[in-house]
C-alpha cells in the first residue's frame, strides 16, 4: 500500500483489524478515523458529501455523470 501511496493511490482502510495499519498512516502524519461501538464517527455511504452544495444546480446528464463516477470507484 505504501508503495501505491507513492504514485498517489488513495487508499481506504475498510478494517484494521490486527492494527498492523494504524502504525503507517501516524508515521505518515495521518489520523486514523475510528468506527465501530463506542465512536463518536459516523459513516453515511449515502451522503454525496461536497456533491450536495452543487447537486440541484445540474442537470439530469451532470448528475448521472457524478454518479457514475462515484459507482466507478
Amino acid at each position: 500500500m505504501l508503495r501505491m501511496m507513492l504514485f498517489g493511490v488513495r487508499s481506504l482502510i475498510s478494517g484494521d483489524v490486527k492494527g498492523e495499519y494504524t502504525p503507517l498512516l501516524r508515521a505518515l502524519g495521518i489520523t486514523p478515523i475510528t468506527l465501530g461501538r463506542g465512536s463518536h464517527h459516523r459513516l453515511n455511504a449515502l451522503d454525496l458529501g461536497p456533491l450536495r452544495s452543487r447537486w440541484n444546480t445540474w442537470n439530469t446528464e451532470r448528475q448521472r455523470e457524478e454518479l457514475t463516477g462515484i459507482l466507478a470507484r
